[in-house]
């Protein structure tokens, strides 16, 4: 579920309220280096590679990325999107 609307009509249906839906920006840029660290280290499962295989994925990422740094520093970053929810208080009747 992606969208509002789906979340709201999912959950609606098993007696929550409607979602609260709120966007946060992650920025994980910085020099080459530490936005390599941070994206191997959460993206990728590079547990499985050997030394070499991760070296080389290194230098591709480095050769990939170059020409993308801006005064040193390499955009990088994710959304995150917090969606909230409470069961709906039924009243006695």
């Amino acid at each position: 579920m992606r969208r509002r609307e789906g979340l709201d009509e999912l959950l609606g249906a098993a007696g929550f309220e409607p979602v609260s839906w709120n966007l946060i920006d992650l920025d994980f840029g910085g020099p080459e280096a530490d936005v390599w660290a941070r994206c191997c280290e959460m993206f990728y499962p590079v547990d499985t590679l050997d030394a070499t295989q991760l070296k080389r994925l290194e230098s591709n990422f480095r050769e990939e990325t170059r020409d993308l740094a801006v005064n040193g520093r390499l955009r990088a970053g994710l959304n995150m999107r917090i969606v909230e929810t409470r069961l709906r208080q039924e009243l006695p009747r």
